[in-house]
C-alpha cells in the first residue's frame, strides 16, 4: 500500500489514512489536551505525509507517521506558550473522570517527558519505535520514562489526597 502511496495512488494513501488515524489522533489527544487542536494536528500530519511520501525510508510508516505528528504537536504548545494559553482537556467523548485525571497528570509534565509516556503507556509503542520517533536513543527513553512515570504517580497521589 505504500510503495502504490508512494507511486502517486490517492486511494492507497487513503487506506493509510484509515489504517492510522486513530492512532495519530489519540497521540495528538494526549499531548495537546484539545480534541479540536489533536484533529488539527492529525489532518496536518496526513498532510505533510502525503507531501513528502518520496522522503519515507523503509522504517515503520506509523513511527514516521508519529514523528511527524510529535512535531506538529511541539509547535501547537510552543505557540500556546507563546500565547501564555493553559493546555486544558475538554470533550465529549472523553468525559471519563479517570481520563481527565490522568490528562491533569500529563499536563504537568515537560514535553520530553509527556511524549515518551503516551507512546510507550498510552499507545503501547516498543522503547525502539518510541525512540525512533523521538529522535532519541533507547536508553534516554528509558530514563525519560522512569522520570515520567515517577511525576504520573507523584501527581496522581498529589490529586488523591486532594480528593480526601
Amino acid at each position: 500500500m505504500i510503495l502504490r502511496a508512494r507511486q502517486g495512488d490517492l486511494e492507497a494513501f487513503n487506506g493509510l489514512v484509515l489504517r492510522y488515524q486513530d492512532s495519530v489522533f489519540q497521540y495528538a489527544v494526549w499531548m495537546l489536551g484539545k480534541p479540536e487542536a489533536a484533529e488539527e494536528v492529525t489532518q496536518e500530519s496526513f498532510i505533510l505525509a502525503y507531501r513528502k511520501l518520496h522522503s519515507f525510508q523503509d522504517s515503520e510508516f506509523c513511527c514516521w507517521l508519529l514523528k511527524i505528528a510529535h512535531h506538529l504537536c511541539q509547535d501547537e504548545l510552543r505557540h500556546r506558550i507563546k500565547d501564555h494559553s493553559r493546555c486544558e482537556f475538554v470533550g465529549d467523548t472523553y468525559q471519563d473522570e479517570l481520563e481527565k485525571i490522568v490528562q491533569e497528570a500529563l499536563n504537568e509534565l515537560p514535553l520530553d517527558l509527556r511524549s515518551v509516556i503516551i507512546l510507550v503507556d498510552l499507545q503501547g509503542m516498543d522503547y525502539t519505535q518510541a525512540a525512533e520517533i523521538l529522535s532519541i536513543s533507547p536508553e534516554t527513553l528509558k530514563r525519560r520514562l522512569a522520570r515520567a512515570r515517577v511525576h504520573i504517580y507523584d501527581g496522581l497521589h498529589a490529586s488523591r489526597r486532594e480528593c480526601a
